[in-house]
């Protein structure tokens, strides 16, 4: 007599077929490793990382508690620090550990939350570099943000949920194959590689780039009302820092000469504001100001900066060995001493250059 197939049989065969299922999505991930959370470099064809920047703002701390180093050092700021900074340079250079937390977006009061997290991750951390956007100071500015529906778990070791998303979810599965599929086609616009650092590409659409960011930061600054509670926000940073026994470290990453003349022509008072009150909390490393590259000619082919406000790691590998060891062609210190000379030079070199090269001005101008 033929056995019948009955319910126990059935039940063992789905979770056969759940547990292989599962067991394909999650070595799918773990080897494309799509948000770059993971340690191995399996693939050559998912070496860089189109899709690491959604949802940073969950990933980037499960790659945090998966990551058991001592680390040492860590970057926060805006998504200017996120594209620059590479921390394996800082890494080699120091032949100390570090961390990118820096986040595109991000808001001042964010960064109380992250800090939050990355003590209670990893409490060994000594020193903090801080990157401070002069747009994240206006009073206008508003969290219109679409926050991740993940939120990472205030516990020092990674949960079941957020080992979960890494490995087994729909979201990831879906982002790793982007991830084969771009790295095949050759999209290479604002991808990121897996050491961290922006893929550096001749953008031959480099003109409509540096046009679409200065409509942006136009509207921007025709509105800007400087907000002093920010001051503050960055008085209680520093103080959370000191109770902690974390040095903490503020620098204000560069923007292309062109930006630098449109905050000067829209919102020059504030500006200087801004510089001279973060001078009072502390001696701020300072990266925008006019010179040899941020002044960067604008061709297909520009080796410092992808548009108006973001940089490439070129340049920020100057920056870390500037901040790191005071030494290069790129750099200054703001103190509560020189500032107020230093912004009189820079406004006399924004005018002067612009004397020279009209047709820019005429370009920012939206001429």
């Amino acid at each position: 007599m033929k056995k019948s197939y009955g319910y126990k049989e059935f039940n063992f065969s789905l979770l056969k077929i759940l547990i292989i299922i599962f067991f394909v999505l999650g070595t799918i991930n773990y080897i494309v490793n799509p948000y770059n959370i993971f340690d191995n470099r399996v693939l050559k064809i998912s070496l860089l990382k189109p899709e690491a920047k959604i949802q940073e703002r969950y990933t980037k701390f499960i790659a945090l508690k998966l990551d058991k180093r001592q680390i040492e050092t860590v970057f926060m700021g805006t998504s200017r620090a996120d594209l620059a900074l590479n921390k394996y340079y800082y890494e080699k250079l120091t032949g100390k550990s570090s961390e990118n937390l820096a986040l595109g977006g991000v808001f001042i009061y964010e960064y109380f939350d992250e800090l939050r997290k990355l003590i209670l991750i990893h409490p060994e951390v000594k020193n903090l570099y801080v990157g401070l956007d002069f747009i994240n100071f206006d009073i206008n500015r508003k969290d219109n943000n679409k926050t991740t529906r993940y939120k990472i778990k205030e516990e020092k070791s990674i949960t079941s949920s957020e080992l979960g998303f890494a490995l087994f979810s729909l979201k990831s599965t879906g982002d790793s194959i982007w991830t084969v599929i771009k790295n095949l086609i050759g999209i290479e616009k604002r991808m990121f590689c897996f050491d961290g650092t922006k893929h550096i590409f001749v953008n031959k659409e480099i003109d409509n780039e540096f046009k679409k960011t200065l409509e942006e930061y136009r509207g921007y600054y025709d509105n800007f009302a400087f907000d002093d509670s920010m001051i503050e926000k960055i008085k209680e940073l520093k103080k959370l820092c000191k109770e902690k026994n974390i040095k903490i470290y503020f620098f204000i990453m560069p923007s292309h000469i062109l930006d630098q003349y449109l905050i000067y022509k829209k919102c020059k008072n504030d500006y200087k504001k801004w510089k001279i009150e973060l001078s009072k909390i502390s001696d701020i490393y300072d990266f925008q100001y006019p010179n040899n590259y941020t002044e960067e000619e604008i061709k297909p082919d520009m080796k410092y900066f992808f548009e108006t406000s973001h940089s490439t790691s070129n340049l920020g590998n100057k920056i870390i060995d500037f901040m790191v060891n005071q030494n290069g062609d790129f750099g200054r210190i703001l103190t509560n001493t020189n500032v107020q000379d230093i912004l009189k030079q820079d406004e006399k070199a924004i005018g002067e250059y612009f004397k020279k090269n009209q047709d820019l001005a005429f370009r920012v101008e939206g001429k």
